[in-house]
């Protein structure tokens, strides 16, 4: 899930409930976004650096590992790209079902 607030041109979003799993060797991912209602982005069997919409239109997800570890948010408001980084720590006690360990807060900067 993703809370955010805008402040000096810049986004702030804080990153909770990310789930990497394996199930039948097919590999899902999903993430939530918390703004007034929440917004979810979802992957299935991606390729690293694939880019998945969610499901408000104006946030869109990359995966930059196998694993999900590494991520890309994108936000665009009023035609302005924000865009962020984020390194996800996963915990479980078998590899193929990892949810995310604590939240974490990620600054999206405006794309030029």
């Amino acid at each position: 899930m993703i809370a955010y607030s805008t402040c000096h041109g810049r986004q702030v979003i804080t990153l909770f409930n990310a789930l990497y799993s394996v199930i039948n060797d097919q590999a899902l991912y999903q993430i939530s976004i918390d703004q007034p209602t929440v917004v979810s982005c979802a992957a299935k069997e991606w390729a690293i650096g694939d880019w998945f919409p969610c499901s408000d239109a104006s946030w869109s997800l990359q995966i930059n590992d196998k694993q999900g570890v590494s991520i890309k948010i994108n936000h665009i408001v009023d035609g302005v790209t924000y865009c962020g980084d984020a390194t996800i720590q996963f915990t479980g006690a078998i590899p193929v079902y990892q949810i995310q360990d604590g939240n974490i807060t990620v600054t999206l900067e405006p794309v030029d």
